[in-house]
């Protein structure tokens, strides 16, 4: 039990680092917001969203 607890503990601290080194802009700003307000899922869907806004403007532009 004590191990699933220190898995845990480095997961949380590996997001938070990650989080914190990822640059600040306003869709990361929006997610965190969200995130602090209405849990994980809600960021989960503003990053899927923009993920596949990115995927669709990139692909236009790489393939015109």
């Amino acid at each position: 039990m004590v191990l699933l607890a220190d898995i845990h503990v480095l997961a949380a601290a590996f997001f938070m680092g990650l989080a914190s080194a990822a640059p600040m802009g306003p869709v990361n700003m929006l997610a965190i917001r969200r995130g602090m307000i209405g849990g994980w899922r809600r960021i989960l869907a503003c990053a899927i969203g923009f993920a596949t806004f990115c995927a669709v403007v990139l692909s236009r532009h790489f393939l015109h």
